[in-house]
Order: structure tokens, then sequence, then C-alpha cells
């Protein structure tokens, strides 16, 4: 993950860093839900991908984000993207590869409540 000034694009911090997200993924109706988030988001799927593409902009925060979940290869998971933190002037460049696992839902119940 790359920070930086979003005005004089001096770099705040450069890091790699290690997490761990849960997904509630539900296929009928086209959505996810991220542990980290407060709402559903809108998914497609097209061979055998799962397709995450987020775009938001407001006051405080501008997020272009394309996030993968191959549900045939191991259920590889990429994501990556641009955010600009408006009252801080950040600008984050992120890029995320990982793999996913299936779980009890309960396990992300418990995720949520923590």
């Amino acid at each position: 993950m790359l920070i930086t000034n979003s005005v004089t694009s001096q770099v705040i911090e450069d890091r790699t860093i290690d997490e761990i997200y849960f997904f509630k993924v539900d296929l009928k109706n086209k959505t996810i839900l991220d542990s980290r988030s407060e709402r559903l988001v809108g998914i497609t799927v097209q061979d055998k991908t799962i397709v995450i593409p987020q775009k938001f902009d407001d006051e405080e925060l501008w997020l272009d984000d394309l996030t993968q979940i191959d549900l045939e290869q191991s259920n590889l998971y990429s994501a990556s993207g641009k955010a600009i933190y408006r009252p801080r002037n950040q600008e984050v460049s992120y890029r995320a590869e990982g793999l996913c696992m299936e779980i009890d839902a309960s396990g992300f119940v418990e995720v949520l409540s923590q």
C-alpha cells in the first residue's frame, strides 16, 4: 500500500500488510458483504469469477476499486484500486492477492459481532 499526499505527491507511507477479510457471498441475489463494510455491494459472475467493481465519490472519499474472486482456481482473490481521503489530502494506491476459503455462516456472524 502506498500512501501519498494528494496535493504534493510526497510519499507518506509505503508498506505491506497482512490481513484477513471475511465475505458473505450471495450468488442468488448477486451481492457480497465484507465484514469491514456496512453495506451490501453488487457483484457479477463472469467466467466462474466473481467481479466486484466499486466506485464511490463524496465530500470525504473518492474510491475506484476492482476485486475478483476466481471460483475455479483455488478461490484466488485479487484486488487493486485507488482511494483519496480528501480531509487528509491522502491518496492510497493498493493491490492485494490471496486465497479464499469457505467457512460456516456462524463464523461470519461471529466476526460481525466483534
